[in-house]
């Protein structure tokens, strides 16, 4: 069950980034962390680990909050997302993108839901993140892209033991290729200890029971940035 609250203000953080080797001046975020998803966020290059009783902070569903943020930001492209389960009734993921289109601005959108995409939003570029646990639909945000007919690239973390196996990377390239990724992007994720913590977490809750072997390859091994 997911607890909504309405965020008094839009969400932004401004300042350059990378996501995919494309260089970002903002990103704007319309909900908070869900609390019932696992995902890997392509920007901050680490495992969003579901919380307990989760509370989901959710933004304006109006574009001109977003408007007068967004005309703050540095000049450059824009990032919004991740979207959430509580779009259909929220709108701020929408409302956010508005914003975005309107400022003339290259935009991504990250992992957007189909109710998310403004029905102008054909110069924008979707970014769809790997799920861990869906063989099936790796990479969700694809279907919404390609029903409003954008362009998307699916994006990957590339971790020795896991996601870097061979299998495992034919398996994601053939997911993108069936959900119309136009690109299939691998990230190194990050390394600090909180991150590799949270990557044998995510391992164990989309795969029960990892081996021994994967712990200590993260934890001990020579993985590098």
């Amino acid at each position: 069950m997911i607890v909504v609250e309405s965020a008094g203000a839009p969400a932004v953080r401004a300042g350059e980034a990378l996501v995919a080797g494309r260089r970002l001046a903002g990103r704007l975020l319309p909900y908070g962390p869900d609390g019932e998803r696992l995902r890997f966020d392509p920007v901050e290059r680490r495992f969003v680990v579901p919380r307990p009783e989760p509370l989901l902070a959710a933004g304006p569903a109006d574009p001109e909050p977003w408007q007068e943020a967004v005309a703050r930001l540095p000049t450059g492209p824009l990032l919004v997302g991740p979207s959430s389960a509580a779009e259909a009734v929220r709108g701020a993921y929408r409302a956010a993108a508005e914003a975005a289109l309107r400022s003339g601005r290259a935009v991504y959108l990250l992992d957007p839901e189909a109710d998310g995409i403004p029905p102008d939003a054909g110069a924008a570029v979707v970014l769809a993140s790997w799920r861990a646990g869906r063989a099936a639909a790796a990479f969700p945000a694809l279907r919404a892209a390609r029903a409003a007919g954008l362009r998307a690239a699916a994006v990957f973390p590339l971790i020795p033991g896991w996601t870097g196996e061979p299998e495992a990377l034919e398996a994601l390239a053939d997911a993108a290729r069936e959900g119309g990724a136009a690109a299939l992007a691998a990230l190194v994720p990050a390394l600090d200890g909180e991150a590799r913590r949270d990557i044998v977490e995510a391992r164990s809750a989309a795969e029960p029971d990892p081996a021994e072997r994967f712990f200590d390859l993260v934890h001990h091994g020579a993985l590098e940035e």
